[in-house]
Formats: C-alpha cells, sequence, structure tokens
C-alpha cells in the first residue's frame, strides 16, 4: 500500500512546474474564450414614462397639469452589461419602465409649481450586474394643481354641409362636465362637435366627436369631458318640437293633493307652413278631473283631433298621449318667517309713521312629502300692504307667494301687527305708493 502511493505521489510531483504552468495557460484561455463569447458591451432601449400611484393625487383633490405630455414622453436607456444578459433584456424589453412614483414626492410642496423629478428605471428580472449608463431625459418638469370641473352647453355645426334648410339641431345631451386642472377649466366655455356628413339629410340623428374649447374656438387640451360625443337629430326646416302641456283641476279627497302631472310622450314633433309653427309654442291637452279622487288618474287623448288647423304630426310620432296624476296623502309643515323679513307697501297720511312689532309669522303649509321636504322660510316670500289707516296696532294679512305643489292649510293667510303712530313734530310721513318705511321707524328690511 505504501508503494503505491509513493508511486502516485512521483508522477504527481513529475514535471510538477509543467503541469501547474498548463493549468494557469488553460484558465487564462477560458477568460478568453468567454471575453470573446460573451463580452461587456453597451445597448440602447427606450421606453414611454410611465405615472405611478397616481391616485393619492385624486384623494387629494390634485392632478397633474401635463400628464398627457408627460405620459408621451419617450425615455431613452442605454445599459451596460454582458452579451448574454443584454439578450435576455432585449428579449423581454417591454418590461422594462421608466417612471416618477408619486407616492415618494411631497404633494403639498408641489402643487402650484414646475418642479423638476427624476426618472426612475426598473429593469427586467435576470438584468443583475447591469448598469444604466444613461437616461434621457433624466429628469422631467411636473405640474400639480387642484382639480376641478364644471357644466358647460354642447354647440353643434354643420361643417362645410349646408344647414340653412333644416330646423334647430336636437342635441343630446345639451350640457357636458369637464373636469380637469383648475387653470385649464376656467378656458373651457363649451364643448364643440361638427356634423362631417355631407349632404345633410332630414330626419336622421349624427353621433358627434365633442372637444372642450375656448372662446377663440381652440381645443383645450388636458381636460376630460363626462361625455365624448354626443346625439344630434336634424328634424326638416318645416317640422318644431313642442311639449305636450296640461293640469289637473278639482279637488282631491280630503288628505290628497296632487304630487305628479305627467304626459306621455311630453313632446311631439310637428309640421306645417312656417308661419303657421311660428305661433305655436306647445299642445294643450284637456285638463284632467281629479274631484275627489284618492289614487292615480289616467287619461288618453288622439293628438291629431287637437292641433291647430295647418298643422299636423310629423310622420312616425305617436298620435295617443297620455296624461298620469299621481297623487299623494297630504302631508302638513309648520313655517316661522321674521316678520322683519317680509316686504311692505305703505301708503299713510302725512305726518303718520309705521313700526312692526317683532316676532314671527307662522302659518302651516301642505303638499307632497318630496316636495315639503325642500320648502324652507328661506324659499317663501311674503309682503305687507299698509294702506290708508289712521294711527292705531292693526293685525294685517300677509300675501305669501309659495313654490309649485304647495299651499296654505285652509287658505288661512297668516298675520302681522303693524303700530302706526305720528311722526314726531318735524319729521315727514311716506305718503308715495310703493314706498318703504325708513329704518328708524320701522325695523325691515325687504328681500
Amino acid at each position: 500500500m505504501n508503494k503505491r502511493l509513493q508511486k502516485l505521489k512521483e508522477i504527481m510531483m513529475k514535471d510538477f512546474g509543467w503541469k501547474l504552468l498548463s493549468l494557469v495557460i488553460a484558465i487564462a484561455l477560458w477568460f478568453i474564450v468567454l471575453n470573446i463569447q460573451n463580452p461587456v458591451e453597451s445597448r440602447n432601449f427606450s421606453a414611454n414614462l410611465t405615472l405611478n400611484h397616481l391616485q393619492l393625487l385624486e384623494e387629494s383633490g390634485l392632478v397633474v397639469t401635463n400628464q398627457e405630455e408627460l405620459e408621451n414622453t419617450k425615455i431613452s436607456i442605454r445599459i451596460r452589461a454582458q452579451r448574454l444578459t443584454l439578450d435576455r433584456i432585449y428579449q423581454n424589453r417591454d418590461d422594462i419602465e421608466a417612471y416618477i412614483d408619486f407616492g415618494t414626492l411631497d404633494l403639498e410642496e408641489m402643487i402650484g409649481k414646475e418642479i423638476s423629478v427624476a426618472v426612475q428605471i426598473r429593469l427586467p428580472a435576470g438584468s443583475s450586474n447591469s448598469e444604466i449608463e444613461l437616461r434621457s431625459p433624466a429628469n422631467v418638469t411636473v405640474l400639480v394643481e387642484y382639480a376641478g370641473s364644471k357644466e358647460v352647453p354642447v354647440e353643434v355645426t354643420a361643417g362645410e354641409a349646408e344647414q340653412s334648410a333644416f330646423a334647430q339641431p336636437e342635441i343630446s345631451p345639451s350640457t357636458v362636465t369637464v373636469t380637469g386642472p383648475t387653470s385649464k377649466i376656467e378656458q373651457v366655455v363649451s364643448a364643440q362637435g361638427v356634423i362631417t356628413a355631407d349632404p345633410l339629410t332630414d330626419d336622421t340623428t349624427y353621433t358627434v366627436t365633442l372637444q372642450a374649447v375656448d372662446s377663440t374656438g381652440a381645443a383645450v387640451e388636458g381636460v376630460t369631458l363626462s361625455q365624448e360625443e354626443c346625439q344630434v337629430y336634424l328634424p326638416p326646416k318645416q317640422s318644431k318640437r313642442v311639449q305636450l302641456v296640461t293640469e289637473a283641476v278639482g279637488t282631491p279627497a280630503d288628505g290628497y293633493v296632487v304630487a305628479e302631472v305627467t304626459c306621455t310622450p311630453s313632446w311631439v314633433y310637428i309640421i306645417g307652413e312656417e308661419e303657421f309653427l311660428a305661433t305655436i309654442d306647445e299642445i294643450r291637452l284637456p285638463s284632467v278631473s281629479v274631484e275627489g279622487r284618492d289614487d292615480t288618474v289616467n287619461s288618453n287623448y288622439a293628438l291629431s283631433y287637437l292641433l291647430p288647423d295647418g298643422v299636423s304630426l310629423k310622420e312616425n310620432e305617436p298620435d295617443r298621449a297620455t296624461i298620469t296624476i299621481t297623487l299623494e296623502e297630504e302631508v302638513r309643515k309648520t313655517i316661522a318667517l321674521d316678520a322683519e323679513s317680509l316686504s311692505y307697501t305703505v301708503h299713510l297720511e302725512e305726518g303718520l309713521k309705521t313700526e312692526v312689532v317683532s316676532g314671527s309669522v307662522v302659518f302651516e303649509i301642505s303638499g307632497a312629502e318630496d316636495v315639503l321636504s325642500h320648502v324652507t322660510g328661506a324659499s317663501i316670500s311674503g309682503s305687507v300692504e299698509v294702506r290708508d289707516l289712521q294711527a292705531g296696532e292693526y293685525s294685517l294679512p300677509v300675501d305669501l307667494v309659495l313654490p309649485d305643489g304647495v299651499r296654505l292649510v285652509n287658505n288661512e293667510r297668516p298675520y302681522v301687527t303693524v303700530v302706526i303712530s305720528e311722526e314726531e313734530q318735524g319729521q315727514t310721513g311716506e305718503t308715495e305708493e310703493e314706498t318703504q318705511p325708513e329704518p328708524e321707524d320701522m325695523a325691515v328690511e325687504e328681500e
């Protein structure tokens, strides 16, 4: 056994220097071949800039004014790495991300300022030992503002087509909401669209793309419309859109009120000579009686028998209209108005003055529940006439102006107390019709 080990040792040590040199040369050759086959190189890539954590701005009521410009910015990137690594990056080049992260920025400090923000680069997986030699641009300018919105009218033109042969177009919707940075929102005056069809045809609905514009008609970029398209109906010139109207008459059953009066359809197109159409603004249907009723009332009418002479319904328009009157249980509500908030008309003999006794004017109103829920003292105005009275204390009725669908319970008008006395010597009383008392004579204000 010892002889075998001894012999093996002799074999290994024989020409040891040459053997060691051969090993070093082999390792060197390996590195040379490796560098020849997989050298370190630089290669150019590109990626569109993305904006991360934009929801943080939305939660704070902010918006990036130049967001569209930033998202259209292309970032050039030069990466240095071994060839095989660069090949892997190229195969996954769509995963290269150039971004700015609003989650790492102080948004409060950015409001209303142009801030230079560094562009960050994220390489695909398997890109270790890579070096980003260049990114261009390395920084971008970001402008953050408060977000705003407003409603603007929709306007449509016919472009090059002749529109004089058609009536006023019907646009739906007639308004849209524009949102974006406040500085841009202030510039927007309308949402405009153009009908591109030529020639135009009557009785046709067109779909029109809308664009926010300023007072000069120039497009305002960087804002968003709540609806990017509208529908435009072009009727013939000899047609007119008119509303169908009616009313409920009579007194419903005790404890009930008229909540709603609807007509289906609510409008129709009529055709005829222009001189006839010019005199018609609406078609009035017969009144519907709700006398003693406590349920829904429906009535049907043939429109062709109700049209004035010289006009008729447009083709395909419905000839029958249905009137629906909804009754609801009456709800009552007590209202108190400050006596000094009423309007006063004073006409007295010379030498007399008027003073209102401070206090509240209390009365009870009734109506449908959904109507009364929106009625407050601010919804009602009242006036008092002080006319041809002598010195003394009077209780005068208040004339109230009530919202639609609201009435006084039992028609009981409220009263206000007014004191009429003689002017002090040297003062002159008001005698003109529709004249308000002086503040020192009467502590009232006219709303």
